[in-house]
């Protein structure tokens, strides 16, 4: 990895840089020497400043033997920040765990324990919590086992603690109630429980492909005891109990337990058999057997410290829960393979486009912008005139989005203007307790209860109310419409290749041209931004069917008028052709269809809709289609191939009623339903919450 400074650097006044030494959620830190030559360790602050400079400056005058003393803190010529500690040349404990996959021997479990209690009971004796205890950051030197990175400790009272502002941690040693925002001392508790667990067996007790998966696991799955020996099994338990409550009182009476129950002593605890795995029966019971787990840490996402708002989650990584390794794919043939990895990598790439632009809204309006005096200059698809330069505009897009983005990074790790980019609220989820009968020799359990109300809890649908920040809305609508840009220029120009075999050979003229070309993309586009506009505004409020449909009919008018102004705009002519007569010509004296295109072979009149015949068109459309569904991040699906047949059947049946270009209502039904459900957001129905605020929620919508 690069760091800013190279040796003999001299960034700061009386100290010289010698050796960069690592780069951690916060800054970078280096090993240097001042002028009379004291070794010291130099941090520089890059993100979050406000959080690193507040838990330093409180712990600035902490002496004790566990604690990586902090001299002073100091700001360079750049306006830079910099923290002066104690450089501590022993190992980590996450650099020893490394060497010992298997756990580390008993009397080096306890050395490290000893030390850890020590320094983090000292804190908390002065109502300070840590925040972010981790192998990573506890050394030992000489023997001495040294607590270090106090940047996320916190001063809490008793009146402050229900009361947090910020909630941070790393994913793998983090508590469950930090996702709340309320917390104490027994948050670190946890953290050390978890470093036990690791100590003893040299794995975290929950792992995962992403960090909502991990943070998930936290809160709702017991750990599995089973792979701690029996010895210390009540020990870790205790320790890693949800309720912080229920959980061991205090770092000093955790080591005191952990050494009762080495000397064979009893330790007053009944762990509940909710609290171990039993890994046979799991395995008996399952359709195929996992393939074992290799020794060590696991699947690991990333060490980095993340941060949370109080009561937020993280936008982590949505990565998808993994197959079991045995399981058989979905689908049999070879093609059906391909065909399933190539839509789940689409899938990806997706949710990493509409990421970066959900970090970054204020980016999308300069991308609207742009492409609306593009598409205003009536450039052709690849240049030329009548249709929309959809190529140069994807172009455009991509070099402001990395030119933007190489600035904004140049300027975060210059010192100027960073600030923690904002996340969305956390769900908050109810523990639920997997009760399955404890290994010997653990006392049998009682027998087994099934989880009060599991089975008769509402599922979490599009119907069920939720309160959304108007944050999270905003940057959800966004990225969706973000995404609908590239999904209708991919939808555009699979068009271009396949030449769609319509019925009429005018119209497959017509999409040949860059005029026809440019009308069927920017009205997809069109349609899908605003379906996906009203559906986010709506999305888990209380507002019933008849008026979502009244809202999208009268969003549907709209819709038509614009694809009118459109089409006049790119000079196209759209020919009538329907299977069906219609029952409607006119709508009171507005006609629906005008005879003004000619075909200049045959001398043939055709017809073709009129602005009256749009808005009707797309207002019956948009009316009719319960299109909220297929936007709504809680949908059953984050693509339904029945929902694009569905609705290319309503928008085939609609010239039934009032005439218009049947083949193209019938594409632009296909094109819309598609990229819309592409385009949305969505949650997997196992990491679906709702907030406190909306917790009396399931309504029938």
């Amino acid at each position: 990895m690069k760091f800013m400074f190279a040796p003999e650097a001299t960034p700061l006044s009386g100290y010289t840089i010698k050796r960069a030494i690592d780069r951690g959620g916060f800054g970078e830190v280096y090993y240097a020497l001042s002028d009379s030559g004291k070794e010291v360790a130099l941090k520089l602050l890059q993100r979050n400043q406000q959080v690193e400079l507040r838990g330093v400056s409180q712990c600035l005058n902490l002496k004790h033997p566990n604690l990586v003393t902090i001299f002073d803190i100091k700001t360079d010529n750049d306006g830079d920040h910099w923290v002066i500690m104690e450089f501590v040349s022993g190992k980590s404990l996450e650099a020893v765990l490394a060497d010992y996959p298997r756990g580390l021997p008993l009397d080096e479990v306890e050395a490290w324990l000893s030390g850890i209690a020590a320094g983090t009971a000292f804190l908390h004796d002065r109502g300070i919590v840590h925040r972010d205890l981790k192998p990573a950051n506890v050394f030992r030197e000489s023997g001495i086992v040294k607590i270090g990175d106090v940047g996320l400790s916190k001063f809490i009272t008793p009146s402050r603690r229900s009361a947090q502002t910020e909630s941070v941690g790393t994913v793998y040693y983090m508590a469950p109630e930090v996702a709340r925002g309320k917390y104490g001392s027994e948050l670190d508790v946890y953290s050390m429980g978890v470093m036990l667990y690791e100590m003893l067996t040299g794995a975290v007790p929950f792992t995962g492909e992403s960090t909502g998966e991990i943070l998930m696991k936290h809160m709702t799955e017991p750990p599995d005891l089973s792979k701690v020996p029996a010895t210390f099994r009540e020990v870790v338990g205790r320790a890693l109990h949800k309720d912080p409550q229920r959980r061991t009182p205090g770092a000093a009476r955790l080591l005191d337990e952990f050494r009762a129950a080495r000397q064979g002593k009893p330790v007053a605890v009944d762990i509940p058999a909710s609290h171990f795995v039993n890994v046979p029966e799991i395995e008996r019971k399952a359709a195929v057997r996992p393939e074992p787990m290799p020794a060590g840490y696991g699947p690991r996402v990333s060490d980095a410290t993340i941060h949370y708002a109080a009561d937020g989650s993280p936008r982590a990584g949505q990565g998808p829960r993994p197959h079991s390794p045995g399981s058989p794919p979905p689908l049999a043939n070879p093609f059906g393979n391909a065909m399933r990895n190539f839509g789940e990598g689409l899938n990806h790439l997706g949710d990493w486009v509409s990421e970066k632009f959900r970090k970054r809204p204020w980016l999308f309006s300069i991308v609207a912008v742009l492409l609306v005096v593009n598409l205003s200059r009536g450039a052709g698809l690849f240049g030329g005139r009548g249709g929309i330069n959809i190529g140069g505009t994807l172009a455009l897009m991509a070099i402001i989005y990395f030119t933007v983005k190489t600035v904004a990074d140049k300027k975060q790790n210059s010192g100027a203007g960073r600030r923690s980019p904002g996340v969305p609220p956390m769900p908050t989820v109810a523990p639920v307790a997997q009760v399955t009968p404890p290994p010997p020799p653990v006392t049998p359990p009682k027998p087994p209860v099934k989880p009060a109300g599991k089975k008769n809890a509402p599922a979490l649908t599009p119907a069920t109310l939720r309160s959304i920040p108007w944050t999270r809305r905003a940057s959800d609508l966004t990225g969706a419409m973000t995404m609908a840009v590239i999904w209708g220029a991919l939808a555009t120009a699979l068009l271009t290749v396949l030449r769609f075999p319509i019925a009429v050979d005018q119209e497959r003229a017509l999409l040949a041209t860059h005029g026809g070309l440019g009308l069927w993309g920017l009205v997809t586009i069109l349609g899908s931004w605003a379906l996906l506009g009203s559906s986010k505004v709506l999305e888990g409020s209380a507002i019933g069917n008849q008026n979502r449909r009244l809202i999208q009919t009268a969003i549907g008018a709209a819709v038509g008028a614009i694809a009118f102004a459109l089409q006049h705009e790119l000079l196209v002519d759209l020919p009538i052709h329907s299977s069906f007569d219609g029952l409607f010509n006119h709508i009171g004296r507005l006609p629906l269809t005008t005879d003004v295109s000619v075909d200049p072979d045959t001398q043939i009149r055709f017809l073709q809709p009129t602005l009256a015949g749009y808005v009707v068109y797309f207002g019956a459309l948009f009316g009719f289609r319960r299109w909220w569904l297929l936007a709504d991040s809680f949908r059953v699906k984050r693509f339904s191939i029945f929902s694009v047949i569905f609705s290319g059947f309503i928008a085939f049946l609609i010239p039934a009623a009032f005439v218009f270009q049947q083949n193209w209502g019938a594409m632009w039904g296909v094109a819309i339903a598609t990229v819309v459900q592409l385009s949305a957001p969505w949650i997997a129905p196992a990491k679906r919450a709702v907030p406190p605020a909306a917790e009396p929620a399931a309504v029938a919508a």
